[in-house]
């Protein structure tokens, strides 16, 4: 029976072998495995209990066995006393484990002692000096392969050092342990789409599906450009092409959905941004895409930095910028200059706002009194546009707003030169009033019902 011979071997050195936590580290076998060769070998008078209760010990006819069947070392087998990474295909206990081992060293979660992953760990990452010079091996090849910024593909990797005495289980806890190490230098493509940072969903994909990846190394060119934006952008991370994407792509990622679809921005942010979200390599990004954009006539790069770092900030700002757009328009048109003088015009009126639309503005003016001019805008805007807030508005919900709020200007100055208190109205309205004016009260009043 398979590795019948090793776990005598163990029980002889180790009687107590059932009874240690680490017993599957030292028969290099998995639990149930264990349990079934334990099972046969008492049904078959191999082993049998010691005086010492829950030890055992080999018997005259498990001797013999052994004697027969010795634990020989097979040169053409991987040099490790785990068996199940001897198995040219890597059996779902083992994906597992390696699944769980990336968790522990790309995201540092903790791994029980006894657990699988974490002896496949110390097997492969710690004590078995044979991997380690292999691993330092394919960690040059990697390196060395990329020095002209060319992808190489994970499935090279794998027919380049999978032999029987290295199986993709044991080149798979190695590639996981580089990639990691290297994670400022080295990027992941999938599908030709480059990944911002290595993620244990990530590698679960890569050992599932390695044909569809390939790795880079991202050289970070010495040119004052990228010092300038590293330095402004990423000023407590290592400056590289790596860190640098990741931190723009997250900035671009994080802004409102309303930066993010506008068309209201200037001619080139709008096609950077398009090319940060769009982008499919950092290093064709940074070098080509941008400056392509941004490049002017004789441009130095500390100008071409700048300019980047302005349509930056200017997307940055977008949604700030639609606020006081939103705000500046909704002034213009009540002929006002603060939320606290417009207040107490609509407190002058409040008995003639009979309209749920004038009152709902006005008790959103008093709730929000405390409030700054950018949140008592934005309170106003989602009112005005049923209930959407103005960060997920498309353009076409803000000529909706500026109609509905010069609509309302407009039905609001006729309300207050109705009641006799007009401030400050424009040629068109304040003809309107002046005729309103020369109304008896019956008719202001017929109006003032028609408004509101």
């Amino acid at each position: 029976m398979l590795y019948l011979n090793k776990l005598l071997q163990c029980i002889k050195k180790y009687p107590d072998l059932f009874t240690l936590k680490n017993a599957c580290n030292i028969t290099g076998l998995i639990n149930s495995q264990i349990l079934l060769l334990r099972k046969f070998a008492i049904e078959n008078g191999l082993i049998c209990v010691s005086d010492k209760a829950k030890n055992y010990i080999l018997t005259e006819m498990g001797e013999k066995y052994l004697k027969k069947n010795p634990v020989k070392k097979n040169s053409d087998e991987p040099d490790t006393n785990l068996e199940y990474l001897k198995l040219e295909k890597t059996p779902p206990f083992v994906t597992r484990a390696i699944r769980q081992l990336s968790k522990h060293i790309i995201e540092g979660e903790n791994i029980n002692e006894n657990s699988l992953e974490n002896y496949i760990k110390r097997e492969i990452l710690e004590e078995n000096n044979h991997f380690i010079k292999i691993m330092a091996a394919i960690e040059n090849y990697i390196l060395s392969a990329n020095t002209e910024n060319k992808m190489l593909k994970l499935n090279e990797i794998y027919n380049k050092f999978a032999n029987s005495k290295l199986t993709k289980s044991v080149i798979s806890v190695m590639l996981l342990y580089i990639l990691d190490k290297n994670k400022d230098k080295i990027t992941v493509y999938e599908s030709g789409e480059f990944h911002l940072k290595l993620t244990p969903l990530i590698f679960d994909r890569m050992l599932c599906l390695p044909d569809k990846f390939e790795i880079k190394i991202l050289k970070t060119p010495d040119n004052k450009y990228l010092k300038t934006l590293c330095t402004e952008i990423i000023p407590d991370k290592a400056p590289n092409l790596i860190n640098l994407t990741s931190a723009v792509i997250k900035t671009i990622k994080s802004l409102e959905k309303y930066t993010l679809s506008t068309r209201r921005l200037t001619k080139k942010v709008l096609k950077i941004r398009n090319l940060i979200i769009n982008s499919k390599d950092a290093l064709k990004l940074f070098l080509n895409d941008i400056p392509a954009v941004l490049s002017e006539k004789d441009i130095t790069d500390e100008k071409l930095a700048k300019n980047f770092l302005i349509a930056l900030n200017e997307l940055k700002n977008g949604y700030k910028t639609l606020l006081s757009e939103l705000q500046d328009f909704m002034f213009e048109n009540f002929n006002e200059t603060s939320f606290a003088n417009l207040e107490k015009r609509f407190e002058n009126v409040k008995e003639f706002l009979n309209s749920s639309e004038f009152r709902i503005l006005y008790n959103t003016l008093k709730s929000s009194s405390k409030s700054d001019d950018l949140k008592k805008i934005e309170k106003i805007a989602t009112f005005i546009n049923g209930k959407l807030v103005p960060k997920d508005w498309t353009d076409d919900n803000i000529a909706d707003f500026k109609l509905k709020i010069a609509n309302l200007a407009a039905k609001f100055k006729i309300i207050e030169a109705s009641a006799g208190i007009s401030e400050m109205p424009d040629a068109k309205t304040e003809k309107l009033i002046n005729q309103i004016k020369k109304l008896t009260e019956n008719q202001k009043l017929l109006i003032l019902q028609s408004i509101v």
